[in-house]
């Protein structure tokens, strides 16, 4: 199924139940969004390559870069 038709249904069920996985479109979803829960507060939904490999959810996909722009304080954002 084609990437842009995998974030129609994400967003369809959305509206229609409040879950991006549960809904009319639910059994044509290629990954499941999970529930959100804090053991799972850095998931990410990566939207990547068209297929069944291309949306995945993935844990602190930016981790590097965000303690990056950490470890520099935040200061400069104070004012």
């Amino acid at each position: 199924i084609l990437m842009s038709h995998q974030v129609q249904f994400y967003w369809a069920n959305f509206a229609e139940t409040g879950n991006p996985s549960q809904g009319t479109h639910g059994t044509n979803l290629n990954q499941m969004w999970p529930n959100f829960a804090s053991s799972t507060l850095q998931q990410t939904l990566m939207i990547n390559t068209v297929g069944n490999t291309g949306i995945v959810m993935q844990n602190a996909p930016d981790k590097t870069t965000c303690d990056f722009w950490d470890s520099l304080g935040y200061n400069w954002f104070n004012g």
